[in-house]
C-alpha cells in the first residue's frame, strides 16, 4: 500500500476494458481511492477541459482510436496540464521511449512508462515518486497562473525552500544538496516550479527569483556550517539568468558575504537550455569555473548538441536523468545509456550524479556502473531546512552503525 496516493484523482485512458480493469485494479492495490477510466484521448481530453473534474495523475495507452497517445500528449500540453502522466503501451520499447521524451519536450510531467503486459511493481516503482505531489504538490488548479499572481507571489515572500540530499555512492555518505522551490499560493495550496518558473522566465522576472533563491542558500549554507555541516549546496539557474554578463559577480559576492567557500557552490543548468545565447552563456559558466564555482549540466541526455557543449563548457559535473536511472534496472536500453553516460563522463573526467534513484535495486546499479553520487526518494523527499539538519544527523548515525 501507498498511503500517500489515496487523496490523488487518476485518470486512465485506455480502449481496452480488460487492460482498464487491471490497472484499476493495481491501482486500488495501491491505495487509491479516485480513479474515472474512459477508453479513447478525446473523451478524456474533454474531462479535462471541464472544470468541475480535475486529475492529479493520467495513465495513458499510446495504441488508441479516435486519437493515438501521441495526439493525446499534445492536446494535453495545450491544455497545460500539470499533473503527473504515466505512458504505457505494447509497443516497441524504443517507440515508448520517444514517446516519454516527446512529452518532455511538451514541458510535461511525465513520471514513468510501463511496457504491457503490466508488472504491479512497475506500477509500485513509479507511484512512489508521487509522494512528493501528496505532500507539497496537491493541487486543484482551475486555470493557469496569471501575471499578477506571480508578482504579488514573488513581492510577498511565499516561495518555500525544500533541499534534496546528494549521496556518495562508494561512501553513503552526504555530500551535499539541491535546493529547490515551492509557492505557497494562498488559494491554490503550494506548487511545484513547473507551475511558475516558465511564467517568470516569459515576463522577465527569472533574475529576480534566481537571485532570491541564491541568497537564501547562502544564508543557509552558513546556517549549516555554524552547526558543523559542511557540504556542497546545489542552485538550478535558469539559461536566462546566464545570460547577464554580472551574474557570476553576484553570486562570487552572495559566497564572500556569508563566508562560503566557492567550491562547496554548485550552478546546475538543463542540458536543453544551454543553447540560447551561447556567447553570454560559455562567458558566465566559464567565469564561474574561474571562481572555483561548479557547474553542473542537468537533465543530461534530454536535451540537445549534447557532445558539443561538453567542449565548449568547462563543467564538473552531469547529471544523468532520471528517465535512464530508474528505468535502468528493467529496460536494456535504458541500461546501456546509463552504462555509456557513465563511461563518458569518466573519459571527461566529470562526476556523474544519477538522478531518481528510487529502490534497492538503482542503488545496486548505479554503485556497480560507478556512479559517483545519487539523488532521489530512495533516500527522502525534498525536505525543509530544519527537517533535513535533523535527517543529517540520523542519517550519518545510521551510516556510522552500518560502517
Amino acid at each position: 500500500m501507498l498511503s500517500h496516493i489515496s487523496n490523488l484523482h487518476f485518470l486512465v485512458v485506455d480502449d481496452d476494458v480488460s487492460t482498464q480493469a487491471l490497472i484499476i485494479h493495481h491501482l486500488k492495490g495501491l491505495g487509491a481511492k479516485h480513479i474515472t477510466a474512459v477508453d479513447n484521448g478525446q473523451i478524456a481530453i474533454e474531462m479535462l477541459t471541464q472544470e468541475e473534474t480535475c486529475f492529479d495523475v493520467v495513465i495513458c495507452d499510446l495504441r488508441m482510436p479516435v486519437m493515438d497517445g501521441v495526439q493525446f500528449l499534445r492536446h494535453v500540453a495545450e491544455l497545460k496540464f500539470l499533473g503527473a502522466i504515466i505512458l504505457l503501451s505494447a509497443v516497441d520499447k524504443n517507440i515508448l521511449q520517444s514517446a516519454y521524451q516527446l512529452a518532455q519536450a511538451h514541458n510535461l510531467n511525465i513520471i514513468g512508462s510501463i511496457s504491457k503486459p503490466i508488472e504491479p511493481s512497475a506500477f509500485k516503482k513509479i507511484l512512489k515518486t508521487l509522494g512528493a505531489m501528496s505532500k507539497n504538490f496537491h493541487q486543484k488548479l482551475l486555470g493557469s497562473i496569471t501575471e499578477e499572481e506571480l508578482r504579488n507571489g514573488l513581492n510577498g515572500q511565499k516561495l518555500k525552500y525544500v533541499f534534496q540530499p546528494k549521496i556518495k555512492v562508494t561512501t553513503g555518505e552526504i555530500s551535499g544538496v539541491e535546493v529547490l522551490t515551492r509557492w505557497d499560493h494562498p488559494t491554490r495550496g503550494v506548487l511545484g516550479p513547473m507551475t511558475y518558473i516558465p511564467l517568470a522566465e516569459r515576463l522577465g522576472l527569472i533574475s529576480d527569483l534566481t537571485n532570491g533563491i541564491l541568497k537564501h542558500a547562502m544564508s543557509q549554507a552558513k546556517v549549516w556550517m555554524s552547526q558543523g555541516l559542511n557540504f556542497k549546496i546545489a542552485i538550478n539557474v535558469s539559461a536566462d539568468s546566464l545570460k547577464e554578463h554580472d551574474f557570476a559577480d553576484f553570486i562570487v559576492a552572495m559566497a564572500k558575504e556569508h563566508a562560503v567557500k566557492p567550491d562547496n557552490i554548485i550552478i546546475e543548468v538543463t542540458e536543453s537550455q544551454l543553447i540560447r545565447d551561447i556567447k553570454s552563456t560559455m562567458e558566465t559558466l566559464t567565469r564561474l569555473r574561474l571562481n572555483n564555482i561548479g557547474v553542473s549540466i542537468d537533465d543530461f541526455g534530454t536535451g540537445y548538441a549534447t557532445m558539443e557543449q561538453l567542449k565548449r563548457i568547462p563543467f564538473t559535473e552531469l547529471k544523468i536523468d532520471r528517465m535512464f536511472v530508474s528505468e535502468a534496472t528493467n529496460d536494456s536500453t535504458a541500461r546501456s545509456i546509463l552504462e555509456s553516460t557513465v563511461e563518458l563522463a569518466k573519459k571527461l573526467q566529470l562526476q556523474t550524479v544519477a538522478e531518481g534513484v528510487e529502490t534497492k535495486e538503482d542503488w545496486t546499479l548505479i554503485e556497480k556502473l560507478g556512479c559517483d553520487f545519487a539523488q532521489g526518494y530512495y533516500f527522502d523527499l525534498p525536505m525543509s531546512a530544519n527537517e533535513f539538519g535533523a535527517w543529517f544527523m540520523s542519517w550519518q548515525e545510521l551510516h556510522q552503525q552500518a560502517g
